[in-house]
């Protein structure tokens, strides 16, 4: 299963500080016993600092790491996500995909890989794709992220 991308991604062990200190800050703040869910994905998540606030009947996880693409992601679910047995995920990721010239094709299909290893984990996860957004700095990719959009359901 993880052949086929191997030869396309990056080496994901460039984030392994990052998502170490993620895993040693959420070591003493998460409790097992309330229902998590968890943000992840790129810097657009990793930056949203006030998801608690937002949300503060719910125990949140935020594992977003900083240029992070989804074959980055699938790399270290079992660290980001499924240690935290959340009962939602929602994802972002796309970006910095795009912005390193990778077809839609392909993050789809790394994204469907991510969805099965949660759902394996456990079935009852609920899932939210968080689509790419536009952004000025890459308005260059804007068809792109519209096909991966609509090929995921939504709309750019």
């Amino acid at each position: 299963m993880f052949i086929g991308i191997g030869s396309v991604a990056q080496d994901p062990s460039r984030f392994q500080e990052e998502v170490q200190a993620i895993q040693e800050k959420y070591e003493t703040l998460w409790d097992s016993t309330k229902e998590t869910i968890v943000f992840t994905g790129s810097s657009s998540i990793r930056t949203w600092k006030n998801l608690q606030v937002i949300f503060p009947e719910y125990q949140i996880v935020n594992s977003g790491f900083g240029g992070s693409q989804a074959t980055d992601l699938l790399a270290y679910t079992d660290e980001l996500i499924l240690r935290y047995n959340p009962k939602k995920v929602f994802i972002y990721e796309g970006d910095n995909d795009l912005n390193d010239h990778k077809k839609p094709k392909k993050i789809i299909y790394v994204t469907k890989e991510i969805i099965a290893k949660i759902r394996n984990y456990n079935p009852g996860t609920r899932i939210v794709i968080i689509s790419a957004k536009p952004s000025l700095a890459r308005w260059h990719l804007k068809r792109k992220r519209s096909g991966l959009c609509q090929y995921l359901g939504y709309h750019a």
